[in-house]
């Protein structure tokens, strides 16, 4: 990914194929019918689960959507 402004490199991004496609659409068909086969109680852990993952790893995901470094996200705490 360039950096359009300043000309040089922010980070390189993984090149996926169509069969890389494929294959994550059928991996996510999978992961849906087994989920569709959970029980009720088991589906409604998932989302807070998830949520609580992310939260845990807060700082990480910010970096990757700001060239800064995650320098915005900082300066909003």
């Amino acid at each position: 990914m360039s950096d359009l402004s300043a000309g040089g490199l922010l980070t390189r991004v993984a090149d996926a194929t169509p069969a890389d496609g494929v294959r994550a659409l059928d991996a996510e068909v999978e992961a849906a019918a087994c989920l569709a086969a959970a029980a009720p109680r088991v589906r409604g852990e998932i989302l807070p689960g998830a949520f609580g993952l992310v939260q845990e790893r807060e700082e990480e995901f910010a970096t990757l959507d700001d060239p800064g470094g995650g320098a915005h996200h900082r300066a909003r705490r």
